[in-house]
């Protein structure tokens, strides 16, 4: 059997200690502090933005740099981030969407409209803009969830890999995890207990439930790392659960 390996960086933590040592901390504390952060959630703005404004992978990078550059090195964004402002994800797809619309009219001040005369801004903006307002952070929460599921997996494999246990990982993802990532059945207890050389399927089913544990574990602990208190921790857990089951 092909061994199937997750493809992709690992992100870390994000605490709002993280936040004000990124913000405040001399170096090279804040330089830690800053990569820490900008690990976790630029992929995420990545896929906003290429979601919400139809961006290409070239268009989406340069306006993740251009607002880490701008705003969060220059200008010193994550100053004004704050525990009472809400979900530090929140803050940072406002100031990011901001920042993106601002470039937008830039860019279309000097563009003329195909019928004639020049767009007013807010067309200007409205021509690349996608979906209504309300759906914003849903788009950027959707993500988000990706790479909270992403290093929860990440984890479960390495764990498999570390106690020898391979195929506690095939089974996992033939079963639990392909189904949704690829869109794909699941593979029969024959055919994984067969490739996998197992005493029976009774085995293989068994191994399945182990390698369930072992992701719920890393999967609610990876969501913790990301939750300011017990309430948001729940609420995290509920969407996110969600998410992967849907």
């Amino acid at each position: 059997m092909e061994r199937r390996i997750l493809d992709g960086g690992r992100f870390a933590t994000t605490q709002w200690s993280i936040v004000r040592t990124a913000s405040s901390a001399p170096d090279p504390a804040r330089l830690d502090a800053l990569d820490y952060l900008l690990r976790c959630y630029c992929p995420a703005l990545v896929e906003y933005v290429k979601r919400q404004f139809r961006f290409d992978e070239d268009q989406a990078n340069d306006m993740v740099h251009g607002f880490v550059e701008d705003r969060v090195l220059t200008k010193n964004l994550l100053a004004h981030a704050s525990e009472d402002r809400g979900k530090f994800r929140t803050f940072l797809l406002q100031s990011f969407r901001s920042y993106t619309l601002d470039q937008i009219r830039f860019s279309q001040r000097h563009i003329r409209s195909p019928s004639g005369g020049f767009t007013t801004l807010d067309q200007a903006c409205a021509e690349f803009d996608t979906t209504e307002p309300q759906d914003h952070q849903a788009v950027f929460d959707d993500g988000f969830a990706r790479q909270v599921i992403a290093e929860a997996i990440h984890r479960t494999h390495q764990k498999c890999l570390a106690d020898n246990a391979p195929e506690i990982w095939e089974i996992l993802y033939a079963r639990a995890l392909a189904p949704h990532l690829e869109d794909i059945p699941p593979e029969t207890y024959s055919n994984l207990a067969n490739e996998l050389e197992l005493k029976d399927m009774a085995e293989a089913h068994n191994k399945l439930a182990s390698g369930k544990r072992m992701f719920k574990k890393f999967f609610k602990m990876v969501v913790e790392e990301f939750a300011a208190d017990e309430n948001e921790l729940e609420e995290e857990l509920r969407y996110l659960r969600g998410f992967f089951d849907s």
